[in-house]
């Protein structure tokens, strides 16, 4: 949808549905609103050819995907795109006898039609491909969990051990430095008392 709302090609490896109701809204060449229905043909019908693109192309490097699935899938998309031509015709057709009122008649029920196929062969593709391609293996799901669980519990005293004596390290460098700075600031006074003379000493001398 936001690929063909900004003019870019869609994604090689989409497998999304678009959707219509987000496009915008097409005019005739005189400025009024048109039928959104064939404007939304044409997008589906080239999103489904991306899709199929996609499928094939992949289902020829690998096995993964069933082959009467693609089969299916292939006889969907061709009674759309049978449908859709069809409509483009009659609407063609259509605009020849009534230049004027051509705006009338191109939503026709052979464009709701390859609608609503189209629409169905891209759910089908959807599902297909989250089917194949998002798979959980619970059992292997589990056994991963058990193994982190089981290294957890043998890692677990080690780091608690590692972590207490950190801390104790910790504590007794700050004591001994603590200790440290009061025996430096002692001996600074004792020393700056040395160095001082008393009053009476002072008073002797004079």
């Amino acid at each position: 949808t936001i690929s063909l709302l900004l003019g870019l090609p869609i994604p090689y490896a989409n497998i999304g549905g678009l959707v219509p109701d987000l496009l915008p809204t097409p005019r005739t060449g005189s400025g009024d609103v048109a039928s959104p229905t064939p404007h939304s043909a044409t997008a589906l019908a080239l999103n489904a050819a991306q899709v199929w693109s996609y499928l094939d192309a992949y289902s020829k490097i690998s096995s993964d995907l069933p082959v009467d699935r693609l089969k299916e899938l292939k006889e969907l998309l061709d009674s759309a795109t049978l449908v859709f031509k069809e409509a483009l015709a009659s609407s063609q057709k259509q605009a020849l006898l009534h230049a004027d009122e051509g705006k009338q008649h191109h939503d026709s029920i052979a464009y709701r039609q390859a609608c609503g196929l189209f629409k169905l062969f891209l759910a089908e593709s959807t599902d297909l491909g989250k089917r194949v391609w998002t798979q959980f293996n619970e059992g292997g799901m589990m056994f991963g969990i058990g193994i982190l669980v089981v290294a957890w519990s043998m890692t677990f005293p080690l780091w608690k051990r590692n972590v207490r004596n950190e801390l104790w390290a910790v504590l007794s460098w700050r004591r001994s430095d603590d200790s440290m700075k009061g025996h430096i600031k002692c001996a600074e006074t004792a020393s700056h008392n040395k160095l001082v003379p008393s009053a009476s000493s002072m008073q002797s001398f004079r």
